[in-house]
């Protein structure tokens, strides 16, 4: 019988393995739905705000974080180098796309290790089959970042992440159908899209994609 003081939050949680949790004490079922959530605040916030961060604001205008109205002091070196535009944004996006796999790699390592300690994971099991899904949906997530730094300032391309990253959590954590759950598609639970298997990544690489070409067009085009 599920618990009177169960969530929805529970609810949403639990359709990642329905079969699995009727079978479960309510001991177990909590220990899993807990490791769940910590699932869910790793691909709600942690792995969105790690690529907010490694996304930077490169060579476009800042106005915070201690930086004075105007251009990027480093601007000026970085376009006196003799190659172009683009493929220094090219190397740029390509390192911090890096670093941020390199970041998911080590939630994933830290995920799977608590889930052995809980008991919520098998002892001997991994996450790697979340690993494709995560680093995917985290370029989503790097890609927007660059998107939106390349014309506006540090500041308000931070606020314009960060509300994306909530609005997606809200949703993410509401149980939403659709291409908007990024959340649920980290995570591995693709029922609450709707798409089959093959659509969902398609459509997320195709828009990190046209993200980066966008922030490509604009920085190659501005002038300073």
């Amino acid at each position: 019988m599920a618990s009177q003081t169960s969530s929805p939050n529970d609810e949403l949680l639990g359709r990642t393995a329905p079969a699995l949790l009727a079978g479960m004490s309510e001991d177990a079922k909590n220990v899993f739905l807990s490791w769940q959530r910590y699932l869910l605040m790793l691909t709600s916030f942690s792995i969105p705000l790690s690529a907010m961060v490694l996304a930077g604001s490169g060579i476009a205008t800042q106005t915070a974080w201690g930086s004075s109205c105007g251009m990027h002091s480093a601007t000026a070196y970085t376009l006196s180098l003799p190659v172009s535009r683009a493929r220094l944004i090219g190397v740029r996006s390509v390192v911090g796309l890096s670093l941020l796999v390199v970041v998911i790699l080590v939630h994933i390592a830290v995920a799977t290790v608590v889930g052995w300690q809980s008991g919520a994971l098998k002892e001997g099991s991994s996450l790697l089959a979340l690993l494709g899904p995560t680093i995917l949906g985290g370029a989503v997530y790097y890609s927007v970042a660059v998107f939106l730094g390349s014309f506006l300032s540090e500041s308000v391309a931070q606020l314009g992440t960060l509300a994306l990253t909530g609005a997606v959590t809200g949703y993410s954590m509401a149980g939403g159908p659709g291409w908007f759950n990024i959340s649920a598609f980290m995570r591995g639970q693709e029922s609450l899209l709707g798409l089959g298997a093959t659509v969902t990544p398609v459509v997320y690489l195709a828009f990190a994609v046209a993200m980066m070409v966008g922030a490509w067009w604009i920085l190659s085009r501005k002038e300073y």
